[in-house]
């Protein structure tokens, strides 16, 4: 049982990168601890529509597009519409399995319920220990892609020592019968006290008449007790009317973003996506991202085996941060003051300032995080006091 790469995890950057490395005769096996494919199945997924292109992703993964961009305060809100589709939300659990089939179809071997448990890093490989298997497997170099746990990253010590105190947030999928045609081009934020208590809330349209509908907080553990996250998801539903008579098809939940990542290799090891915390800050999203770090981890895997030099690895770390730059860090610090520190009046005034700037602005923001000074200058700080 010897492999070039062994991956632990079938989310989008482990399927990814699985299907990718096959596709180039690299010899892969992947461990996945659920026995369902496409579990679990919680994620927001929202993305720019270049995405699915981008990464050449299955596009029966696509479950809506949304051409509306909506902000929603305590008492204000505004919206902006774009000419075409800019983006789209993934239906998650479909992407992983579509992912996952052409990953198998390209010759990975895919090993459902496989529960890793350690790995033992030797001279030029390193053997994989899986909690359903007598015998040990070997690979040249092993993806931790087992999500916000990382659980091999954590293992060798390649995660932060003082963790980062994790976000998490709780979704359902439901019908929503009386919702207008406009919610299922809709992307919806909801910002403020009064909706979600230091976070944010989210109505993402799913294939029609299904919503995404949820509520993430950030850092939770800051607040000790109080409120559940399923009371601030039961709030969201009852302040927006047309969610009245909803039907709940699905519940799930867990962690937006990790806990924090010290280095992305050591070795022959690769943190990727979720299990290296490759998630934005301020607005949680991560799919593109991890799909990023993935195509990464592949352009250095194939290099490190072509040349049998494992030491190549270590480009990936300048990759990701040439790619990141110090936006990530930028985006943190603005979290910390627009979710702890701001009051509602502060969220109103939030919506107010940016309704001046144009739809363009407003996605390059959000998605590719260009907060420019003059901005920060002529409206937030003016509006808001920081």
């Amino acid at each position: 049982m010897k492999f070039d790469v062994a991956i632990v995890g079938a989310g989008p950057a482990g399927s990814w990168l699985a299907r990718e490395l096959a596709k180039n005769n690299i010899s892969v096996v992947l461990f996945e601890r659920s026995p369902v494919i496409g579990e679990p199945n919680f994620s927001s997924a929202g993305s720019p529509a270049y995405t699915v292109e981008r990464f050449r992703l299955p596009p029966a993964s696509v479950a809506a597009r949304w051409d509306i961009l909506r902000i929603n305060g305590p008492t204000t809100t505004f919206s902006w519409r774009y000419d075409t589709p800019i983006g789209v939300v993934f239906d998650f659990r479909e992407l992983k399995v579509l992912l996952l089939k052409e990953a198998e179809k390209m010759g990975a071997i895919i090993k459902l319920g496989s529960t890793v448990e350690n790995v033992k890093i030797l001279n030029d490989y390193s053997e994989i220990y899986v909690k359903s298997e007598k015998e040990a497997y070997r690979a040249k170099v092993v993806v931790d892609a087992s999500g916000p746990s990382g659980v091999i990253a954590t293992r060798l010590g390649m995660r932060k020592a003082i963790p980062i105190k994790p976000s998490v947030g709780l979704e359902i999928i439901a019908e929503t019968p009386q919702a207008p045609i406009d919610v299922f081009r809709t992307l919806d934020f909801y910002f403020g006290r009064v909706w979600v208590p230091h976070g944010y809330g989210w109505i993402f349209p799913m294939m029609k008449p299904c919503v995404k509908i949820g509520v993430g907080v950030f850092q939770l553990a800051r607040y000790g007790g109080g409120p559940r996250l399923e009371d601030f998801l039961n709030e969201l539903i009852k302040r927006v009317p047309y969610l009245s008579g909803h039907h709940i098809v699905e519940t799930h939940g867990g962690m937006l973003y990790g806990m924090g990542i010290r280095h992305h290799v050591f070795k022959n090891v690769i943190a990727i996506g979720d299990a290296a915390d490759q998630v934005n800050p301020l607005g949680g999203e991560g799919i593109r991202h991890a799909l990023q770090s993935a195509e990464f981890a592949r352009d250095v895997i194939l290099d490190a085996i072509a040349k049998n030099d494992l030491a190549r690895l270590e480009q990936y770390d300048i990759r990701w941060r040439k790619y990141i730059g110090w936006r990530w860090w930028k985006c943190r610090i603005l979290a910390q003051f627009f979710y702890h520190h701001f009051s509602d009046s502060m969220h109103d005034n939030f919506v107010r300032a940016v309704s001046k700037i144009t739809a363009q602005e407003i996605f390059d923001a959000l998605f590719e995080y260009k907060i420019w000074p003059s901005i920060h200058a002529r409206l937030f700080k003016r509006h808001t006091g920081y």
